[in-house]
Protein backbone atom coordinates (compact mmCIF):
# COMPACT_ATOMS: atom_id res chain seq x y z
CA UNK A 1 0.00 0.00 0.00
CA UNK A 2 2.72 2.59 0.28
CA UNK A 3 3.24 3.59 -3.19
CA UNK A 4 -0.14 4.11 -3.58
CA UNK A 5 -0.84 6.71 -0.71
CA UNK A 6 -0.64 10.43 -1.09
CA UNK A 7 -0.73 10.71 -3.93
CA UNK A 8 -0.29 14.06 -5.44
CA UNK A 9 -1.59 14.01 -9.40
CA UNK A 10 -0.22 15.61 -12.29
CA UNK A 11 -1.79 18.82 -13.55
CA UNK A 12 -1.21 19.25 -16.90
CA UNK A 13 -3.00 21.67 -19.62
CA UNK A 14 -5.26 19.94 -22.33
CA UNK A 15 -7.10 21.85 -24.62
CA UNK A 16 -8.72 24.63 -22.64
CA UNK A 17 -8.53 23.15 -19.66
CA UNK A 18 -6.42 22.05 -16.65
CA UNK A 19 -6.35 18.52 -15.75
CA UNK A 20 -5.38 16.11 -13.02
CA UNK A 21 -4.24 12.73 -13.97
CA UNK A 22 -3.51 9.85 -11.19
CA UNK A 23 -2.91 6.06 -10.94
CA UNK A 24 -6.29 4.16 -10.25
CA UNK A 25 -5.89 0.36 -9.40
CA UNK A 26 -8.36 -1.22 -11.56
CA UNK A 27 -10.32 -4.30 -9.69
CA UNK A 28 -8.81 -8.01 -11.43
CA UNK A 29 -6.26 -6.35 -13.03
CA UNK A 30 -2.41 -6.45 -12.15
CA UNK A 31 -2.02 -2.87 -14.05
CA UNK A 32 -3.51 0.40 -12.82
CA UNK A 33 -5.19 2.63 -15.22
CA UNK A 34 -4.49 6.67 -15.64
CA UNK A 35 -7.75 8.71 -14.86
CA UNK A 36 -7.87 12.09 -15.67
CA UNK A 37 -10.34 14.82 -15.06
CA UNK A 38 -10.99 18.86 -15.48
CA UNK A 39 -9.85 20.90 -12.84
CA UNK A 40 -10.70 24.48 -14.55
CA UNK A 41 -10.26 26.77 -17.35
CA UNK A 42 -7.40 27.96 -18.38
CA UNK A 43 -7.96 31.67 -18.80
CA UNK A 44 -11.49 33.66 -18.35
CA UNK A 45 -14.22 32.82 -15.93
CA UNK A 46 -13.89 30.14 -13.96
CA UNK A 47 -9.83 29.89 -13.67
CA UNK A 48 -7.94 29.32 -10.96
CA UNK A 49 -4.25 29.91 -9.27
CA UNK A 50 -1.83 27.12 -9.08
CA UNK A 51 -1.98 26.69 -5.35
CA UNK A 52 -5.79 26.43 -5.91
CA UNK A 53 -5.38 23.89 -8.70
CA UNK A 54 -3.08 21.70 -6.59
CA UNK A 55 -5.92 21.97 -3.71
CA UNK A 56 -8.43 21.02 -5.96
CA UNK A 57 -6.42 18.13 -7.76
CA UNK A 58 -6.14 17.17 -4.24
CA UNK A 59 -9.92 16.86 -3.29
CA UNK A 60 -10.70 15.16 -6.85
CA UNK A 61 -8.07 11.85 -5.93
CA UNK A 62 -9.24 12.06 -1.83
CA UNK A 63 -13.06 11.71 -4.17
CA UNK A 64 -12.39 8.87 -6.49
CA UNK A 65 -11.22 6.91 -3.18
CA UNK A 66 -7.38 6.26 -4.88
CA UNK A 67 -5.58 6.63 -1.33
CA UNK A 68 -8.37 4.75 0.40
CA UNK A 69 -6.79 1.55 2.26
CA UNK A 70 -10.17 0.20 1.94
CA UNK A 71 -9.90 0.98 -2.13
CA UNK A 72 -7.01 -0.94 -2.01
CA UNK A 73 -8.01 -4.40 0.01
CA UNK A 74 -10.89 -4.67 -2.10
CA UNK A 75 -9.20 -4.33 -5.33
CA UNK A 76 -5.50 -5.74 -4.83
CA UNK A 77 -6.00 -8.19 -1.82
CA UNK A 78 -4.69 -11.46 -2.96
CA UNK A 79 -6.93 -14.34 -2.47
CA UNK A 80 -4.61 -17.55 -3.58
CA UNK A 81 -1.27 -16.08 -3.57
CA UNK A 82 2.32 -17.91 -2.44
CA UNK A 83 3.83 -16.36 0.33
CA UNK A 84 8.00 -15.81 0.74
CA UNK A 85 8.35 -18.35 3.51
CA UNK A 86 5.79 -20.66 1.34
CA UNK A 87 8.14 -20.47 -1.80
CA UNK A 88 11.78 -20.24 0.12
CA UNK A 89 10.77 -23.68 1.34
CA UNK A 90 9.70 -24.95 -2.48
CA UNK A 91 13.31 -23.30 -3.68
CA UNK A 92 15.23 -25.03 -0.85
CA UNK A 93 13.54 -28.67 -1.81
CA UNK A 94 14.04 -27.63 -5.07
CA UNK A 95 18.08 -26.96 -5.15
CA UNK A 96 18.59 -29.96 -2.81
CA UNK A 97 17.05 -32.54 -5.04
CA UNK A 98 17.24 -30.74 -8.66
CA UNK A 99 19.65 -33.37 -11.28
CA UNK A 100 22.22 -30.54 -12.35
CA UNK A 101 24.23 -28.87 -9.37
CA UNK A 102 22.15 -29.99 -6.14
CA UNK A 103 23.38 -28.35 -3.35
CA UNK A 104 24.72 -30.83 -0.39
CA UNK A 105 22.82 -31.09 2.21
CA UNK A 106 24.99 -29.60 5.35
CA UNK A 107 25.02 -26.25 2.81
CA UNK A 108 21.20 -26.26 3.50
CA UNK A 109 21.69 -26.90 7.56
CA UNK A 110 21.88 -23.79 9.74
Amino acid sequence: MFRRTGQRGDIESSGRWWVVRWWMDAPGLEKRKHMRERICPISGPGSRSKTVRERRAREIIMDSGADTVEYFNEVVKQKNGVTFHEQAQWWLNHVRSRKRKPIAISTLEL
